[in-house]
């Protein structure tokens, strides 16, 4: 329930910031897609990289099956961004206890990428980890945008 309404608050989040921004900032919004096909948005404003939209596809082994989750980081709001010259770093931690044994489900997400000299594209990694049901989920995944 807390992992919704923080979705909720960082959509709301961004739609306010979408509409009520600077007027003079300079926003690019990089489209592209994961290598497994997932596409991804990278949001920038005035060459800073503000928020990413994409599903990130993680494997768990003892199920043998893949999953995607939902991955909307806001800079400001959720999700600890970095950002050094043309480098980036995006990572989040979510804790919720969604399951019915009350195990806590733990969601590790990081994405690490460099935008190109002109801001025009993107390409980098999602890194993560998933806790459901007593087992591990990962995911490594490259991406492209622009």
């Amino acid at each position: 329930m807390r992992l919704l309404v923080r979705g909720f608050l960082a959509v709301c989040a961004a739609l306010f910031l979408a509409t009520h921004g600077d007027e003079e900032s300079d926003r690019v919004v990089l489209r592209g897609s994961t290598e497994r096909g997932q596409r991804i948005a990278l949001v920038l404003s005035d060459g800073r990289l503000d928020s990413v939209r994409t599903r990130v596809p993680v494997y768990c082994p003892v199920q043998r099956f893949w999953r995607s989750i939902r991955w909307r980081p806001v800079a400001g709001v959720f999700g600890l961004f970095e950002q050094h010259g043309p480098r980036v770093r995006v990572s989040q931690r979510a804790d919720a206890r969604r399951t019915a044994s009350k195990r806590p489900q733990v969601t590790v997400l990081e994405l690490e990428g460099r935008l190109a000299e002109d801001g025009k594209s993107a390409r980098g990694t999602i890194d993560g980890r998933w806790q459901w049901e007593g087992s591990t989920c990962r995911a490594k995944v490259r991406f492209r945008a622009g």
